[in-house]
């Protein structure tokens, strides 16, 4: 038995806009849990590029963490809309890669989307508070994002978890780090690929590899 085909080759980790090889120039093989067909070859991350990754996001927040609320909820919707011009490439290269139903990837697009779209509306609503305790006395709270956002994901959704766990903190102005899943790495790639058409570099990076690039993102 052959999987579907899927017209995708991994060009390496995605850091600062760029498609780059892993430090040590290593790769591993991913693979249709369902029949053991060889999909692709991926970059095996270390914690070097771990470094890299962070060099680069933290260079993207500078600008990325001031932008106007209204232009980042502009890229949030723009990466919205791309992610459903591929929704069938995208469900069927989480079908194969993860093992999981097509009609469920699939449906995981549109979560994915609808929650990058959420997100952006919600953009308006990061406000502070202002409020006088006692006379001559002026008290406000301002919300700023945090920085840089480590995320590490499962097999089981790829592309959800990709995407749809990466909206709020984008939306806040945070960038993004993403270690895919070495069990189903390619629609994190693929959506990297997208990230690449449409957001400023260094926003989102996504790396592929081991437990080794896992423990080198949580230090």
């Amino acid at each position: 038995m052959t999987s579907p085909k899927i017209n995708f080759s991994p060009k390496g980790l995605f850091i600062g806009g760029k498609w780059v090889d892993s430090y040590k120039g290593e790769r591993f093989s991913t693979i249709n849990p369902s029949n053991g067909q060889h999909l692709g070859q991926v970059p095996l991350a270390e914690k070097e590029d771990v470094n890299r990754a962070v060099i680069a996001a933290k260079q993207a927040f500078q600008d990325w963490g001031k932008m106007p609320l209204k232009e980042r909820a502009g890229f949030l919707i723009k990466l919205a809309d791309k992610l459903m011009e591929n929704r069938d490439e995208l469900g069927m290269m989480d079908c194969v890669d993860s093992g999981n139903a097509l009609n469920g990837m699939k449906g995981d697009v549109d979560w994915s989307s609808d929650s990058l779209k959420y997100f952006a509306g919600l953009i308006s609503e990061i406000k502070g508070e202002t409020f006088s305790e006692k006379p001559g006395h002026f008290n406000f709270t301002k919300r700023q994002p945090y920085g840089v956002v480590a995320k590490i994901n499962p097999f089981n959704h790829p592309l959800r978890f990709c995407a749809e766990k990466s909206a709020a903190a984008l939306a806040a102005g945070n960038t993004v780090i993403v270690k895919a899943s070495e069990q189903a790495p390619l629609s994190s790639l693929r959506f990297a690929e997208i990230c690449e058409e449409i957001l400023p570099e260094g926003v989102v990076n996504v790396l592929t590899g081991d437990a080794i690039c896992g423990d080198a993102m949580v230090r």
